[in-house]
């Protein structure tokens, strides 16, 4: 039976034009998107084409933000590989004080570094883990960089 109703949502699915596949992941968004659109009288295609169009004017609108936003960044800190990871701890160390923060690069002065350039890429950002707030409204955030080999912290100010 389930194997039956499978194949038949796959048949549906493939001609609808929705997707060519036949991964179980597939069949369900379909299948999703046909039961959301029937409230509304619309196909799973176009259930579907709705959200993407959506989430599109959504990633345009954060990337119109974060490029108006982009003098608020500035990367703080540099950690080469092995101590990428120790990048985290150097930020919240910022986040908590800037003598902590010091204190906590230079435990780590052969691969983390103090830096102070503005951030010029979005995509940078976009990739960046935020791990903490400061009182102020400041963010500290962490990204890795130059294929993985690297992270960098950077901070928000409000």
């Amino acid at each position: 039976g389930s194997v039956i109703a499978y194949n038949v949502a796959v048949k549906q699915m493939n001609e609808s034009g929705y997707n060519s596949s036949k991964q179980i992941s597939d069949v369900i968004d379909f299948l999703e998107d046909a039961q959301e659109g029937k409230a509304s009288n619309k196909s799973a295609l176009q259930v579907r084409r709705a959200r993407e169009q959506m989430q599109a004017q959504a990633e345009k609108a954060r990337n119109e933000q974060l490029i108006k936003d982009l003098p608020k960044y500035r990367i703080v800190a540099n950690c080469l590989a092995p101590a990428d990871r120790y990048t985290a701890t150097v930020m919240n160390a910022y986040a908590s004080s800037p003598g902590m923060f010091i204190s906590a690069i230079s435990a780590q002065s052969k691969f983390c570094s103090v830096m102070n350039q503005n951030v010029t890429s979005i995509d940078l950002i976009k990739s960046a883990s935020l791990v903490a707030r400061g009182q102020n409204g400041a963010e500290f955030y962490v990204a890795r960089v130059a294929g993985g080999t690297a992270s960098v912290g950077i901070v928000r100010q409000p």
